[in-house]
């Protein structure tokens, strides 16, 4: 894929009148519009539980989470418009469960020492919370329970890097631990020592939330890492384009939400995280050679979260798609959204762009992500179909004969010799 493939969308996709020219400022200027269609009654995702018909893939996912419990559910298998019976996944991801067992025996022992050194507990005199914080770890099946325990809360099988997911998450964690069962637990474990219930009472609930936010800590922090080790390295050139890329999809949604009078206040102010005010303050600017060797006081320069939140689009997608076996439902856009959307990566840097604004912001977020990735999977698609169509033209072309003296020459020689 070469910087070509990306210079004449318009040959393609008429993404000037959809979108917007990328160059043009003048948000204001009125332009001849095409009658807008209804859109389908059948358009969406359907709820496999309650039939309600969800708009947007974050719509559908916070619904079957919030309403239904069900976050494993698939918005592209509950498509509205289709008449077939729609499969329910009943797939879980279990890369969770393998990290909080591997990270939890190193966590478990650091928290009860961090626990007993803690000044807190020893204002007076040593408290039972540091009396049995030495206790626990020469008890047999301690360490099992509390495993068990945090596997369960855990169990939900979310990222945990948007706010809906960790109020998911931690609303599990107060149901496992103001349960019957839980408190049965941990008095038949710790009822035979001599201290009182409150005393085992006040640990446990410590204890609980220091290892809540130390397992979080260190599973994201190991998820960094892996995604690191794990995604294959972008050359300069195709960074340099993503970068131009981020430019073109910051204007065409600014202007998307100029024309809209549906577009909340809140969706604007994220807009204006996008990019940057000089061109020069970015640490990223050596893949900004590009926008500025074509930039004639136009163009815009994505900011520092933004590119990284567009590359990780990109390498999701690569990681996703086999480009040497494309078939006809390789670059569908909802299969491609779904699984971009569910990377770890994704949700940590839009986090990172839109977390400091004030306000219940999680819908926001992710109605604009979703309709960020959507135009990203809009221009890379026909980027990679023109790329894909020379290629097969360029096959399908029958070789030219040479007819030159040098050739005719060799040819009657070899006749003759044969």
């Amino acid at each position: 894929m070469s910087k070509s493939d990306f210079l004449s969308w318009d040959d393609d996709i008429d993404l000037d009148a959809s979108l917007g020219d990328y160059t043009e400022d003048d948000d204001n200027d009125v332009q001849h519009k095409k009658p807008k269609k209804d859109p389908p009654s059948d358009a969406g995702f359907r709820c496999p539980v309650c039939s309600r018909v969800l708009k947007t893939i974050a719509s559908f996912r916070g619904h079957v989470t919030k309403q239904h419990d069900k976050p494993h559910l698939k918005a592209h298998q509950h498509k509205a418009n289709n008449t077939a019976e729609n499969p329910t996944s009943k797939t879980t991801s279990t890369d969770l469960h393998t990290s909080i067992a591997d990270i939890f025996p190193a966590i478990f022992e650091a928290t009860l020492k961090s626990i007993a050194k803690d000044p807190m507990h020893k204002l007076f005199s040593e408290s039972e919370v540091t009396l049995l914080c030495r206790v626990v770890l020469c008890l047999s099946g301690v360490h099992q329970f509390f495993l068990d325990t945090f596997m369960t809360v855990f169990s939900v099988g979310r990222t945990l890097c948007s706010t809906l997911d960790r109020e998911y998450m931690f609303q599990k964690f107060h149901q496992t631990t103001v349960s019957a069962d839980f408190t049965r637990g941990y008095m038949l474990l710790f009822g035979t020592l001599t201290f009182t219930s409150q005393g085992i009472c006040n640990f446990v609930n410590i204890l609980m939330m220091e290892l809540m936010g130390n397992l979080i800590k260190e599973r994201a922090e190991s998820a960094l890492k892996k995604a690191a080790s794990e995604h294959e390295p972008i050359s300069d050139s195709d960074q340099n384009i993503l970068f131009y890329v981020c430019g073109f999809i910051a204007r065409s949604m600014k202007k998307r939400y100029s024309r809209s009078k549906s577009a909340c206040p809140k969706k604007k102010k994220c807009l204006e995280k996008l990019v940057l005010k000089s061109p020069n303050s970015t640490s990223i600017s050596r893949f900004s050679n590009w926008v500025s060797k074509n930039d004639r006081g136009g163009l815009l320069y994505s900011c520092d979260d933004f590119f990284l939140l567009v590359r990780e689009f990109e390498m999701s997608i690569r990681k996703h798609v086999n480009l040497q076996n494309l078939s006809a439902k390789t670059l569908l856009c909802d299969n491609l959204k779904e699984h971009v959307l569910e990377s770890f990566m994704v949700k940590h840097y839009c986090d990172k762009l839109f977390g400091d604004i004030d306000g219940d912001m999680d819908i926001v977020q992710s109605t604009i992500l979703e309709d960020i990735l959507c135009l990203f999977l809009t221009v890379r698609g026909y980027a990679i179909t023109r790329v894909k169509r020379n290629e097969l033209a360029k096959v399908s072309q029958p070789k030219k004969k040479c007819s030159g003296l040098r050739h005719s020459l060799k040819a009657l020689t070899a006749n003759l010799n044969s």
